[in-house]
């Protein structure tokens, strides 16, 4: 969570980095199950787990505190239950946009399409306000390896650097990280600049 909010929004202090919409606001909220994520020597993402009355909530609590976008940097093999599609729409019909990681299956035979997880989002969203975000390679150019692809949601997917994306870790320590959870904050710190700048844009 530190490491995709330094990606979003860490202060610009000659400290080497900065998010990328540095000045902006954020409404943090953690959805894991207590107790679940990753502890010393498990793996960055070893045994979390997210559930959809969760996130939903948190969704529900970045709309009533005024979030114009919304960063989700998860994902998964499995959709999205009705709690969780009704916050995603209660969210877009107030103009929210939500950017969803599109999954790191690329290498597999899913990862012609973005995950399940992604791809139940966009079709909750309705409005057009739910991106996809893959990840691009370290030359921001090609589409990384294991970054899933647009397939399906192509009119929903957008791609930004994922690989080696400069950050910090929970320490604070300047970091490097890869995946789509990481090319999901640069696309929300994007359009959280384009909102300040632009607030009539459709």
């Amino acid at each position: 969570g530190t490491a995709v909010a330094g990606v979003i929004a860490a202060n610009k202090n000659d400290s080497g980095h900065h998010g990328v919409a540095f000045n902006s606001s954020l409404v943090v909220i953690r959805a894991d199950k207590p107790g679940t994520c990753a502890t010393e020597g498990q793996g960055e993402d070893a045994g979390c787990e997210f559930y959809d009355s969760a996130i939903a909530a948190g969704i529900d609590t970045a709309r009533q505190a005024g979030a114009k976008v919304i960063n989700i940097s998860l994902g998964g093999d499995e959709g999205a239950g009705y709690a969780l599609r009704q916050a995603v729409s209660r969210a877009t019909s107030e103009g929210i946009i939500i950017v969803v990681s599109a999954g790191n299956d690329g290498e597999e035979t899913t990862g012609g399409n973005p995950d399940a997880f992604a791809a139940a989002l966009v079709d909750a969203g309705q409005r057009g306000l739910v991106l996809v975000a893959g990840a691009l390679g370290t030359d921001n150019m090609t589409i990384a390896g294991f970054s899933n692809r647009a397939g399906t949601r192509a009119n929903h997917y957008i791609t930004a650097l994922g690989t080696r994306v400069r950050t910090i870790d929970k320490d604070g320590t300047p970091t490097l990280w890869s995946g789509t959870s990481f090319s999901a904050p640069v696309v929300t710190g994007a359009i959280a600049l384009l909102r300040q700048a632009f607030p009539n844009l459709s």
